[in-house]
């Protein structure tokens, strides 16, 4: 996404509309996701959309994955 277009939460709506829809159509209770813990304006839209971190792991190339998720 350019630049002028990040920061207006667009993602974060985006992702809860998936989410709402997910839980909508499905049978699930709970949606997870992972995601490295450099990529901070990912983990803040998935904080944003109701995700919660719940995991951290060290891969074997010393980054550190976060899983999270997010109950119905």
């Amino acid at each position: 996404m350019p630049p002028r277009k990040t920061g207006k939460g667009y993602g974060t709506e985006a992702l809860q509309a998936f989410v709402k829809k997910v839980f909508a159509e499905m049978p699930l209770t709970t949606l997870e996701l992972n995601v490295f813990d450099f990529n901070k304006s990912a983990i803040r839209c998935y904080e944003k959309a109701g995700f919660v971190k719940t995991h951290e792991a060290a891969r074997p190339n010393g980054w550190i994955a976060i899983n999270m998720e997010i109950k119905r």
